[in-house]
């Protein structure tokens, strides 16, 4: 698509530069802007097979083979109660987010760490 730009700008690829309303090569997905059709087209062809969000991206986790001490799952379990707790505490906040949505779980973390902030300030 040629577009009329409404900044003045330089290729990130060529070096060719344009100013506002001169005729550019724009496209918004896969992104890429050019004065130059050949570059403009080169940027496209090299593209990506679009963005994944990294919010969506699923990553390979690995569970170390060790034995894991008893004072570990003890103190494991009071994160677990900890972030149940959070989870409840969001919940009656934003009673409309989504528990599913990383929103609600960056609050849910923040919460987290201000409660065993609180424990941690009440037993010293």
């Amino acid at each position: 698509m040629t577009i009329s730009a409404r900044f003045k700008g330089t290729c990130k690829h060529c070096g060719n530069t344009w100013n506002v309303d001169e005729q550019i090569h724009y496209s918004k997905e896969p992104k890429a802007v050019c004065t130059s059709e050949e570059c403009f087209n080169t940027q496209k062809s090299n593209a990506p097979a679009g963005r994944e969000s990294s919010y969506t991206k699923t990553i390979n986790t690995v569970r170390p083979d060790v034995d894991v001490p008893s004072y570990m799952t003890e103190a494991m379990e009071k994160v677990v109660q900890g972030l149940a707790c959070s989870h409840d505490i969001v919940k009656v906040l934003y009673p409309d987010l989504d528990a599913n949505t990383h929103t609600f779980g960056q609050i849910r973390s923040k919460l987290v760490d201000q409660l065993f902030t609180a424990l941690n300030h009440k037993t010293e």
